[in-house]
């Protein structure tokens, strides 16, 4: 039997269908590779001996870090905060506007709404009126803790509308009431209602030793008027009502439209003729209208002198306490003598 030989043919290169025409059969072997930069090959051996070096010296700072927190000061405790005047804490100067709160309260609570004191109380009160009292003014008087308990007192003052028993207007009065407020585990608690309180007392004129009254009409409240005028309103000249030598610049632009007296209070009574350089100081209490209507009263004390026969401004701006010798001629200026024996101010 005869074998029939065959010959395997080698597969084709399929590469050949989709190489372009021209291209050598071996582009792909001989194709020029990306440039590669070299590896850095001594990289891991430099990280191995940072690593190291790095360990080493957590191992020498442990032992210090370990000393400086064993022998590290305690930390202070922090004082509790208090004002430089009365050395009163946050929590007991609150009380003072907790009891102005208290006071308000109570003073408007009435039998048919009282829940203007539930705030402050867990039981209202019996024994409230119909009539709210009508105040103004709450501020807080004193506030003195009591040494070695959590109480505060609180004194508050107000001003109450009250009524006349002469059927006139009804007026207001300065009262003034105590509240005491506890302030342990750092809350605030009333004890008990206000209580009124006898105040201090009041003085009926701003200024001390100011009991005469000036006629409005009269040659000093005159030119009070006139240079408070050109002063405050810009209503004629400032200087044309001052001592020779005094100099005070008005109110630029002018504060007020319109100048209305109200009182002129002297410690006494000037003479009806008073003798060149006598000396007056006056309280001028004047009402004051701005160009929208709107009204204020304010206090000034004048220091007035005498001279030619006339009152004229000194000082706007002086204390509100008598000088001495007001109403007497002025004395000499006190002058300075190189001579020891020699008195200041002594009259030749």
């Amino acid at each position: 039997m005869m074998k029939l030989l065959t010959r395997t043919r080698p597969p084709k290169d399929q590469s050949n269908k989709t190489r372009p025409k021209g291209h050598p059969k071996n582009a792909t072997a001989n194709a020029t590779l990306p440039a590669q930069s070299a590896s850095f090959t001594n990289g891991s051996t430099i990280g191995k001996r940072t690593t190291s070096t790095l360990l080493l010296i957590c191992l020498a700072c442990a032992p210090i870090s370990l000393a400086l927190t064993l022998f590290r000061p305690a930390p202070k405790p922090i004082a509790a905060t208090t004002t430089q005047s009365d050395q009163l804490s946050v929590l007991q100067q609150s009380a003072g506007a907790y009891g102005v709160g208290l006071v308000g309260a109570w003073l408007s609570a009435t039998r048919t709404d009282p829940s203007s004191l539930q705030p402050y109380v867990s039981t209202v009160p019996t024994g409230l009126g119909e009539v709210p009292f009508e105040y103004r003014n709450l501020s807080v008087a004193s506030i003195a803790p009591a040494t070695g308990t959590s109480l505060v007192t609180v004194t508050v003052a107000s001003d109450i509308k009250t009524k006349q028993s002469d059927g006139k207007d009804p007026i207001w009065v300065r009262r003034f009431f105590e509240v005491n407020i506890d302030t342990a585990k750092n809350a605030l608690a009333a004890v008990g209602l206000p209580a009124p309180k006898a105040g201090p007392g009041l003085a009926t004129s701003m200024g001390v030793g100011f009991n005469n009254q000036l006629s409005q009409d009269s040659p000093a409240a005159q030119t009070i008027q006139l240079m408070l005028a050109a002063y405050l309103t810009g209503q004629g000249s400032v200087d044309s009502y001052l001592t020779p030598g005094v100099s005070i610049a008005p109110v630029t632009p002018a504060a007020f439209t319109g100048l209305s007296p109200v009182s002129f209070l002297s410690p006494t009574a000037p003479d009806k003729a008073p003798a060149d350089g006598t000396v007056m100081p006056v309280q001028a209490t004047v009402a004051l209208k701005t160009a929208d209507g709107q009204l204020v009263t304010a206090t000034y004390f004048v220091h007035l002198t005498v001279r030619a026969g006339r009152w004229e401004v000194t000082d706007l701006e002086v204390s509100p306490t008598p000088a001495d010798g007001a109403h007497a001629p002025a004395k000499p200026t006190p002058t300075t003598s190189p001579s020891p024996t020699t008195t200041e101010g002594a009259t030749p």
